[in-house]
C-alpha cells in the first residue's frame, strides 16, 4: 500500500450502542440527545471520529436539510452554478467596506491610516469566474476574526471595482494584475503594497503582510503546550496536519473546566475542516451546517454556511493552514508579491511531501477528487471532468509512492490505499456521465494513463485495462481525430500518447485506430507548429499563418505522438521542446487566469497540461545530454512555481488538486531515471 484510508462501516463504530457510558456524554451538558435522529443511508462512515463531533454531527443531520443540486439537461453546454444561501452571502461583510475610492481617500487623509484596497475583479478581465473568486476571498481571508479587527482598526477598507483613470493610475490592468488581489495605498495615494494572483490563501500569512503596512506586528504562535486547553494547541495540531489528535484534543477540552470549544462558531468550524480533511466531507458538511444554525450572526457562521454549500475557499483546497516554513514569508518584503512561494522555499523532497499530504486529505471518501469546476463543457459534463482528475490524482499518488514520500500521520488511516480508492473510483461507470460527450475525452485518456501505470507497478488489471482502452478507441472521429468540445490536434496527441502507454503495459491497441489518429495530426501539423483546432474548421487565412508563437505549449506533446508511433523523428521533437522553452513567456503570461487570454488564446487551463507535455517529450529525447540539460532546465522553472504551502495551480476553476497533481507529475519526469 502506498497510502491508507479506513473503510469503516456504521457497525464498526465505538459510537452506535446508545449507551450511557463514553464520548457521547461530553456534550449532553448542552445538547439534547433525544432530538438526534438516525444517520441517513448517504451520510459517510465515521468510525474513529471523535464522539462530540459525532453529535454535533447528528443534530446537524436532524436540524438542517440540505437542497438537491440542480442539474443541467444532458449534453447540454448550460453552466448551472450555485447561489449561495442568504447566510453564506453575508461572507466578507463584517468589514466596513467603503465603495468609492475618493470617499476611501479622504478618510485615509483625515485618519492617516493606508487604504486596504480590495480589487475583486478589473475591466476587460480573462476571469471566467470572477463571482466565484470573490467569493472565495470573502468567505476566506476576509472572514477570519483577527483579519477582521485587523482591517477595520487599522486600515480604511475599501472594495471596488477601479474605473478607467484609476486603473491606468495603479496599473490595474489585464496581465499586469490578475484577481484576486489588492493594494494597501498610503494617504499620499502611493501604493505601499501590491498582491494578486492569490490562488492560495493562508490566513497567518497575511496578518503578517498586513503587519508590515499597519505598523502592527504579528503576535508569533507559541509552541504546542499538551496541557493547555485553549482552542490555539488544538490549531497547531490541524496545521501540523494531525486531524484525528486536533479533535481527540477539542473532545479533552470539552471535559475540562475551560471554554468548551463547540460552544464557538470558531470550534465547530475547525472540527468540520478536521472531518473534510480525513475524506468524511459528508459529516464536514453537516457540521458545517450545524456551526451556521447553531452561531447565526456570526462571521464564522457564515464560513460554515459558505463552506457547507460548496462555496467557501477551504473546501476547494485554496484555503489553507498548514505550517509554513521561514522562507514562505520572505515575500512579504516585495513590493509586488502573490501566493507563489519565493524562489527555492521548497526543494524536490519537501514538494512531494507537501503536494502528496494535500492529495490525499482533498480525496473524498469513495476516493474521488471533486473540487474542480471546469464547466467550459457544460455542468452535465463535471462527472467526467471529475473522473478525469481523479485519474490524475491516483497516478501522482502513484508516482509519490515509488519514491517512497514520507507523509506523517496519514490522516485517513493505514487500512485502505488511496490510489486503489482512486481506481475503484474511475472503474466504477456510475460516476461517469456517458450522455454528455463535451469533456468525455479526459475521463478516457486519463483513465487509461493511470491504468496503465498501475500495471507497471504491479496492479493485476489488464482486463479493466484492455475496457479502458476500448472506450478511448470509440470517442475517435471518422476523421481520425478524437475532440473535447471540438476535434482538435492536442486530444489527439494525448490519445496516441495515452495508447502506446497502455500498450507498453500489455494492452492490445487498434493499429487501423492509430493509422487514422497519425494521419489526422500529421493534416494538422501547420508552419511552426499545430493547429488549435482541426484544419477542417480552419480558415484558409489561419492555415497560412506561422503557428510559433500560438502552438509552442502543445509542440512537444503532439510531435511526441508521433514519434511515439514511429511517424516523426528524435531531431523534431528536440527542436519542439527548444521552441517550448523559448517560447513559454506567452504561455507564464496565462497563468492563473481562468479562461482564454489574448495572448495567441492560451489558457491558464492548459498551463500545467502543455508544461507536463513538455516533461513528457523530453523524457522521450535519445540523446542524453540534451535530455539531461533539459530536465534541469524544466526542474528550475518548476522550483520558481510552487504556492507559499508547496502546492501547485494554474486556475481556479480546474483546481489546486489538478496543478498540484500534475506538477509532481511533471517533476517526476525530471528525475534522472528512464
Amino acid at each position: 500500500m502506498f497510502f491508507g484510508f479506513p473503510a469503516a462501516s456504521i457497525a464498526d463504530s465505538q459510537y452506535h450502542d446508545g449507551s450511557n457510558s463514553g464520548p457521547l456524554l461530553t456534550l449532553r451538558k448542552f445538547i439534547d440527545l433525544s432530538k438526534c435522529v438516525p444517520m441517513r443511508c448517504t451520510c459517510v462512515p465515521v468510525s474513529g471520529t471523535s464522539g462530540f463531533v459525532l453529535v454535533l454531527y447528528l443534530l446537524a443531520c436532524s436540524t438542517v436539510s440540505g437542497q438537491a443540486p440542480t442539474r443541467s439537461v444532458p449534453n447540454s453546454t448550460e453552466k448551472v452554478r450555485s447561489t449561495p444561501s442568504a447566510q453564506a452571502a453575508k461572507v466578507g461583510s463584517a468589514i466596513k467596506w467603503l465603495s468609492s475610492f475618493d470617499k476611501a481617500r479622504r478618510k485615509s487623509v483625515e485618519t492617516g491610516k493606508p487604504i486596504f484596497w480590495y480589487v475583486p475583479t478589473i475591466e476587460n478581465s480573462f476571469m471566467d469566474r470572477t463571482t466565484e473568486i470573490d467569493r472565495y476571498m470573502k468567505a476566506g481571508m476576509f472572514s477570519w476574526p483577527k483579519i477582521i479587527k485587523r482591517l477595520n482598526h487599522d486600515f480604511v477598507p475599501l472594495m471596488t471595482v477601479p474605473e478607467p483613470k484609476q486603473a491606468r493610475t495603479y496599473s490595474l490592468v489585464p496581465f499586469k494584475f490578475v484577481e484576486p488581489g489588492f493594494l494597501v495605498v498610503d494617504p499620499a495615494g502611493k501604493t505601499m503594497l501590491r498582491c494578486d494572483r492569490l490562488t492560495t490563501q493562508h490566513p497567518m500569512w497575511l496578518e503578517k503582510l498586513l503587519g508590515t503596512v499597519s505598523g502592527v506586528d504579528l503576535v508569533e504562535i507559541k509552541p504546542v503546550q499538551k496541557t493547555s486547553f485553549s482552542i490555539e494547541p488544538a490549531w497547531q495540531l490541524f496545521r501540523e496536519g494531525s486531524y484525528q489528535e486536533c479533535l481527540d484534543m477539542m473532545e479533552a477540552m470539552s471535559k475540562q473546566q475551560f471554554p468548551d470549544p463547540t460552544s464557538s462558531p470558531e470550534g465547530v468550524l475547525l472540527c468540520g475542516m478536521c472531518l473534510h480533511r480525513q475524506g468524511k466531507q459528508d459529516a464536514a458538511i453537516e457540521t458545517w451546517r450545524f456551526a451556521a444554525s447553531k452561531f447565526g450572526n456570526d462571521p464564522l457562521a457564515w464560513k460554515a454556511a459558505a463552506e457547507a454549500e460548496g462555496l467557501g475557499p477551504f473546501v476547494r483546497g485554496f484555503e489553507v493552514h498548514r505550517n509554513l516554513p521561514a522562507a514562505a514569508y520572505d515575500n512579504i518584503d516585495y513590493a509586488s508579491i502573490t501566493s507563489s512561494a519565493p524562489s527555492l522555499t521548497y526543494d524536490t523532497n519537501e514538494l512531494w511531501r507537501r503536494g502528496t499530504h494535500f492529495l490525499i486529505g482533498m480525496q473524498r471518501s469513495d476516493g474521488a477528487f471533486v473540487d474542480c469546476d471546469y464547466d467550459f463543457g457544460g455542468t452535465d459534463s463535471l462527472p467526467n471532468v471529475h473522473v478525469a482528475i481523479t485519474s490524475i490524482c491516483g497516478m501522482a499518488l502513484i508516482e509519490a509512492g515509488a519514491r517512497n514520500v514520507n507523509v506523517p500521520q496519514h490522516p485517513h488511516g493505514p487500512q485502505h490505499d488511496a490510489v486503489e480508492l482512486a481506481r475503484s473510483f474511475v472503474l466504477d461507470d456510475t460516476n461517469w456521465n456517458f450522455n454528455d460527450s463535451d469533456e468525455l475525452f479526459w475521463a478516457h485518456a486519463y483513465r487509461v494513463r493511470f491504468l496503465a501505470a498501475s500495471i507497471k507497478l504491479g496492479w493485476s488489471g489488464k482486463a479493466e485495462l484492455q475496457r479502458a482502452v476500448r472506450g478511448l478507441e470509440s470517442m475517435q472521429s471518422p476523421s481520425g481525430s478524437w475532440y473535447h468540445e471540438y476535434p482538435n490536434p492536442l486530444v489527439t496527441s494525448l490519445a496516441l500518447n495515452a495508447l502506446k502507454e497502455a500498450e507498453s503495459a500489455g494492452a492490445n491497441i487498434d493499429r487501423s485506430i492509430i493509422l487514422k489518429a497519425v494521419s489526422s495530426l500529421k493534416r494538422n501539423r501547420g508552419r511552426g507548429g499545430f493547429f488549435y483546432s482541426d484544419a477542417a474548421t480552419t480558415s484558409p487565412h489561419m492555415r497560412a499563418q506561422d503557428l510559433t508563437d500560438a502552438s509552442a505549449g502543445r509542440l512537444p506533446l503532439c510531435e511526441l505522438a508521433l514519434v511515439q508511433w514511429g511517424e516523426s523523428d528524435q531531431q523534431r521533437l528536440a527542436d519542439a521542446v527548444q521552441v517550448s522553452f523559448d517560447k513559454q513567456s506567452h504561455l507564464l503570461a496565462s497563468w492563473k487566469y481562468d479562461d482564454h487570454t489574448s495572448r495567441h488564446a492560451y489558457g491558464g487551463f492548459f498551463f500545467w497540461f502543455d508544461i507536463n507535455g513538455r516533461s513528457q517529450a523530453i523524457r522521450n529525447l535519445a540523446n542524453p545530454v540534451l535530455k539531461t540539460d533539459s530536465r534541469k532546465k524544466l526542474k528550475q522553472l518548476i522550483l520558481t512555481l510552487p504556492e507559499i504551502d508547496g502546492c501547485f495551480v494554474d486556475s481556479h476553476e480546474i483546481g489546486r488538486c489538478y496543478g498540484t497533481a500534475m506538477a509532481l507529475l511533471t517533476l517526476a519526469n525530471t528525475d534522472e531515471s528512464p
